[in-house]
């Protein structure tokens, strides 16, 4: 998988990392989240939250469901009409577990950066906010060249007012 990720994404850095074994049920709890999440209804988004949170009963250490809960938070937002203030004092208790859990996750830090983007909407410290919103970006890129890593960040970078940015991240 590591010669595939390489031919792929030549630039991101190999995860090195022990395999942890997860309760299957947790599994697939975390499987039923991510289809729900996908379907950005605010009755499947209910869905993905009741999943992700069953997933988490069975194996409390679940980084990859801390993140799928944190990231369906915000997708209330845009889906489900809640607003930014509200998916964002949900979310980000859930994205903090998870980098407590794994510092070095991609996926929270790109989480993280997503939810402080939707924080500095409506926060009065939006430079403060927006430049560690870009720090979490750069961090997750570091460690991982994703496509929705890549996207949050322009959205980011297109409220900073940085367009051309915007363009090589969107590409």
């Amino acid at each position: 998988s590591r010669e595939v990720q390489s031919a792929i994404q030549p630039n991101s850095k190999p995860q090195l990392g022990t395999t942890r074994q997860i309760n299957s049920q947790a599994y697939e709890w975390f499987l039923m989240a991510q289809y729900h999440w996908q379907q950005r209804t605010p009755a499947s988004l209910s869905k993905a939250e009741t999943y992700f949170k069953h997933s988490l009963e069975l194996e409390p250490n679940y980084v990859d469901a801390y993140i799928g809960l944190a990231i369906t938070y915000a997708q209330f937002h845009y889906h489900a009409n809640w607003s930014a203030k509200e998916s964002v004092y949900k979310g980000l208790p859930y994205i903090e577990q998870a980098l407590a859990l794994d510092p070095n996750s991609p996926r929270a830090l790109a989480a993280k950066g997503m939810l402080l983007t939707l924080k500095g909407s409506y926060s009065n410290a939006t430079i403060s906010i927006q430049n560690e919103a870009q720090d979490m970006f750069i961090r997750s890129l570091e460690l991982e060249d994703n496509a929705t890593t890549h996207h949050w960040y322009s959205s980011l970078l297109n409220n900073m007012g940085k367009k051309a940015l915007v363009a090589k991240h969107m590409e």
